[in-house]
């Protein structure tokens, strides 16, 4: 019932979450409301007790402007506006109240402190705070004008004529009303924060929901297109090689040598490009994101390299299974190149006759180690001409690399790569 009232005198901009003004305006119209409510029933009650009382003026007043900031509410979306309209209406007819009811002696003075806190609850600290020292300069002046023999007679006589029993009341219904007012805003926050909380988890959801079908549709699109550039590629480049070895075998017997190392040269850059593509075409696909895929790509490749060259080549895992790890999209081709580079290293230079190749993962982290047994060397004398290839990959994938060798002695590479975990 609260909730559609609160509803019903807000204005149509301020219905929605996304609104800025959104939780102090809904906070502000449940005030506004338990104020109108808590004025009316204090109102009549006052004026069955006092008909002919001067105050009846002020109460009507009070109601009216409390009508008028529920229809700017409803009506106007500048919510400071309202605002600005209810506090420069309310403290004045407070003042002008406690001046015919006693002054300094009033009982009407506790509405400054009801005011205050509801101003500072349902507008906002930093307007309480201004307020709160404005009514306490407006106290002062009255606390001052009591010193002058004229008003103070003055203010003396509405103590003569006050009924006691009224007082008592209007002490009561403020004190009631304060506690009322404490209880409705952090009941309104509660509700407030519990609807914007509501919202926020099915606008994560809802974008969740288009991630992953976002997500689906481009792996979807990443394997079509690495099938399609296979079969487009790959069998064209692997028809040109196939053709220049027919051509060099026909012209075996020949003594156009020229030609013979023009076709051989085609074969082997054709070769050279298939085996590019190859890793190309299989980044796109976007299972090279994920490690379990990485890996035994790396380990298809580092076995049948090594094995043409009578190295032995035995790789070693941790969590290899685990088909959820996995890399950001530019981080399988680059850690391929690495790896294969690394691999082509060894088989030049280090007279290996083994290699391990290792894998652990800790935390969000997989590491990658290359080891041989080879002949080593200086690291700090091959880091000032080479390796700096390697070293830009890493970084653009915001990797950590290191190379760990001396002379006669083995050489690992090191690759610490972040993990996205799916």
């Amino acid at each position: 019932m609260i909730s559609r009232l609160i509803y019903a005198i807000l204005h149509p901009s301020l219905h929605k979450i996304e609104h800025p003004d959104y939780k102090r305006a809904t906070i502000f119209a449940k005030g506004l409301l338990i104020s109108f409510t808590a004025d009316m029933i204090y109102a009549i009650y006052f004026y069955f007790h006092n008909p002919t009382d001067f105050k009846n003026i002020s109460n009507v007043i009070g109601l009216s402007i409390l009508s008028i900031t529920t229809a700017l509410l409803r009506f106007q979306s500048n919510f400071r506006l309202t605002v600005i309209f209810v506090i420069s209406c309310i403290l004045p007819l407070i003042a002008w109240g406690v001046s015919f009811t006693g002054g300094i002696y009033s009982t009407n003075l506790i509405w400054f402190i009801v005011i205050s806190l509801s101003v500072y609850l349902y507008i906002g600290r930093t307007v309480g705070f201004y307020f709160s020292i404005f009514c306490f300069l407006v106290y002062i002046l009255f606390l001052i004008s009591a010193y002058f023999p004229e008003y103070n007679n003055y203010y003396l006589s509405f103590l003569q004529i006050q009924n006691p029993v009224d007082s008592f009341f209007n002490i009561a219904f403020s004190s009631l009303f304060c506690f009322i007012m404490i209880f409705a805003f952090v009941k309104a926050l509660e509700d407030v924060n519990l609807q914007i909380k509501k919202v926020n988890d099915e606008k994560m959801e809802t974008l969740n929901n288009r991630l992953k079908e976002k997500t689906e549709e481009i792996s979807a699109l990443r394997g079509t297109l690495a099938r399609d550039f296979h079969d487009e590629m790959g069998n064209k480049l692997a028809g040109i090689n196939v053709l220049s070895q027919m051509l060099v075998k026909k012209l075996k017997d020949s003594s156009d040598k020229e030609t013979i190392e023009v076709l051989e040269t085609i074969q082997q850059r054709s070769d050279e490009l298939f085996v590019g593509t190859k890793d190309f075409i299989w980044s796109i696909d976007f299972k090279s994101d994920y490690v379990f895929y990485l890996l035994q790509y790396v380990q298809d490749f580092g076995e049948d390299f090594f094995a043409k060259l009578n190295i032995s080549f035995r790789f070693n895992s941790q969590n290899y299974t685990d088909s959820k790890l996995r890399l950001n999209i530019s981080s399988g081709r680059q850690t391929v190149s690495i790896l294969k580079e690394a691999m082509t290293n060894i088989a030049k230079h280090a007279q290996a006759t083994e290699v391990v190749f290792d894998i652990k993962v800790n935390e969000n982290t997989l590491k990658i180690s290359l080891t041989d047994n080879g002949k080593g060397f200086d690291v700090e004398k091959v880091r000032k001409n080479g390796l700096l290839n390697m070293q830009e990959r890493t970084s653009q994938m915001g990797a950590k690399f290191s190379i760990i060798s001396e002379i006669n002695s083995k050489t690992e590479i090191l690759l610490l790569i972040p993990l996205e975990i799916s």
